[in-house]
């Protein structure tokens, strides 16, 4: 439980125990008169970790289900064996991802997530880009790491 929690609980319970009144517990949490009686009534009913806010240690509703991942990957390796590229960057992997699974996502995959897929499955490495450099006749990609700026340098 956090700290904000359990201070919650304290007040509540003194209101509970009827040493201060509902009104004074709003004041003090900040809530509304209303929120103070749902929050007692909670704690009356289903005990003490009620204060706490019911999604702790639950999984988020907007997570992507496990085989829209696997499908996911597998489309981004067979591109990525197609085109016989060294590594698929986000903005690839998300036209891909808009181009072949529209349906299941509307809207695309967030940055974050889809760098996170990306990584977990080998196909990205954040910092890396792909340098193209000829040799010879041949052109060759190779990839190196990003170089950072340094602050103060123009």
């Amino acid at each position: 439980m956090k700290h904000r929690d359990r201070e919650r609980l304290k007040i509540i319970l003194q209101i509970l125990k009827q040493d201060l009144t509902q009104k004074e517990g709003s004041d003090r949490l900040g809530l509304s008169l209303r929120q103070i009686k749902r929050l007692c009534r909670r704690v009356r009913t289903q005990g003490r970790d009620s204060v706490r806010h019911a999604l702790v240690a639950r999984p988020s509703n907007h997570r992507i289900k496990g085989r829209w991942i696997n499908k996911v990957i597998a489309r981004l390796r067979k591109y990525q064996i197609e085109r016989n590229l060294l590594m698929i960057t986000p903005t690839v992997a998300s036209w891909l991802i808009w181009k072949s699974f529209s349906r299941a996502f509307p809207n695309g995959i967030s940055r974050y997530p889809l760098r996170r897929i990306l990584v977990e499955a080998g196909l990205w490495k954040p910092g890396y880009q792909i340098v193209w450099k000829r040799s010879g006749r041949r052109v060759v990609a190779t990839i190196v790491k990003r170089q950072r700026q340094a602050k103060g340098s123009v």
